[in-house]
């Protein structure tokens, strides 16, 4: 694999420039070049990987170059199980790094002093990671022994704000080296000499090429981050971390969350939770049950009234004043009310996953219209 050579914004940002989901962000003392969502049309070309976070100074020289985009097995054509299996056979330097469940994090030379950075620049979580390492000397004397030309890449735990897994401990450990020009990675044996030699923990190579086919069945893990002697890297999540994540990232959408409720088994995941997730969840659970359940009581009276005033759902759908929403919710129920064992919440229910949940905006009309309930569960 290889990797642009970067000096100056003007290198990349040309040839980025044009892509809706790249932004450069003006920080008035430096500037942060990232992608601000991905899909299939977010990566194009070699530019568009680096985008996840190059910071340049005032005078637009590169000063921070982070990981490139690097995808799932299996995500991407080039990234397919076999070729990926294949090519750790031919590559024996390649490794198999745990991948940490955290935020990265990285020192940047800014203005004469090292200030850390997030993804997004300087933000409320490098702050606190600032002060954590300022009585931890460990972590800048790499820095500065490895000097200006270089971005030391870490991983930072915290155990009051997890992303999924909970952390006994704060913890920051070094993920990566990278050459800020030619973008090259130092090698891992290399770079863990040098981290160990200064007491900096470093991310485990515990792994082989022969645990991938039992990575993804593996709990209490995130999974792993394959990296071979050429740049190139791909990882691998465990089933069990992706469907935790997707339910406890309060960032992502109320859509994403009451379909992780309505379709799988939340007691075997709410256990799984740090104590504050686990209430918010919770919390936000009880409440759309709450109001589903006046949802269905109110449905159940509109569809009464509807069969009294009219003799057919052709009728009905003829001379109806209500609106869209309620009109199709009618029709559904207007034949099932009579059927035995049936029962209105669990068809909501039903309705709700098979005809809003499966997009954003059908989800936010019934949202808006039925249950008004935001990521907080709140009104």
């Amino acid at each position: 694999m290889s990797f642009p050579l970067l000096f100056k914004l003007e290198d990349i940002y040309p040839k980025v420039k044009d892509n809706p989901y790249i932004k450069l962000v003006d920080k008035e003392d430096y500037k942060v070049l990232i992608y601000t969502h991905q899909d299939r049309d977010t990566f194009n070309n070699e530019y568009d990987l680096e985008c996840r976070g190059l910071v340049f100074n005032k005078n637009n020289f590169l000063i921070r170059r982070p990981f490139h985009k690097f995808f799932n097995i299996d995500e991407k054509e080039f990234t397919q199980y076999n070729l990926m299996h294949s090519k750790c056979i031919d590559d024996p330097a390649h490794v198999v790094l745990d991948k940490l469940d955290g935020s990265m994090v990285t020192p940047v030379w800014l203005e004469g002093e090292w200030k850390w950075m997030t993804k997004a620049g300087i933000t409320d979580v490098s702050k606190k990671v600032e002060a954590w390492v300022k009585y931890r000397p460990e972590y800048l004397n790499l820095a500065a022994y490895l000097g200006t030309s270089t971005t030391c890449i870490f991983e930072w735990e915290d155990k009051d704000e997890p992303i999924v897994l909970h952390h006994e401990k704060n913890d920051l450990k070094l993920l990566a080296i990278r050459d800020i020009n030619s973008g090259m990675y130092v090698g891992y044996n290399y770079m863990r000499r040098l981290a160990e030699e200064r007491e900096v923990p470093v991310v485990p190579n515990t792994r082989d090429m022969y645990d991938l086919a039992r990575i993804k069945d593996r709990e209490e893990e995130e999974g792993v981050v394959i990296r071979y002697s050429d740049g190139q890297m791909v990882k691998l999540k465990t089933d069990w971390y992706v469907k935790l994540h997707r339910f406890v990232n309060i960032t992502s959408s109320l859509r994403n969350i009451i379909h992780v409720f309505i379709t799988e088994d939340i007691d075997d995941v709410l256990p799984k939770l740090h104590p504050e997730k686990r209430k918010i969840m919770q919390d936000l659970i009880e409440d759309f049950k709450y109001r589903m359940a006046i949802l269905a009581n109110a449905m159940s009276d509109i569809v009464t009234n509807a069969k009294s005033i009219f003799n057919s759902k052709k009728e009905f759908s003829l001379n109806s004043k209500l609106d869209k929403l309620t009109t199709f919710l009618v029709f559904r129920f207007w034949d099932i009310e009579d059927k035995e064992d049936w029962d209105m919440l669990d068809t909501l229910y039903n309705i709700l996953e098979k005809n809003y949940l499966g997009s954003n905006k059908k989800f936010e009309d019934f949202n808006n219209k039925y249950l008004r309930m935001k990521i907080d569960g709140t009104r």
